[in-house]
């Protein structure tokens, strides 16, 4: 679950990106609401796993690529 809700954030960001380089408007409110919503949801997850020892180094790293992921995306918002 963790390694496609990263695969997914990466996606949304390249996405927005596209969106962006093409001067395609995509910012409204109601997008924002969603994906706002998204990142707090995939933010909670991750904290979730903090209280928790992981011995799995790629569920580490999918962890931590999912951190920086909603960092960026809010970034862009």
């Amino acid at each position: 679950v963790v390694t496609n809700i990263e695969d997914s954030l990466h996606k949304l960001s390249k996405f927005i990106d596209f969106l962006e380089d093409h001067k395609i408007s995509w910012k409204d409110k109601s997008v924002g609401f969603w994906l706002r919503y998204i990142l707090e949801t995939a933010d909670r997850i991750t904290m979730h796993f903090e209280d928790v020892k992981i011995k799995n180094p790629k569920l580490i790293i999918a962890i931590e690529n999912i951190k920086e992921f909603t960092q960026t995306i809010e970034k862009k918002l």
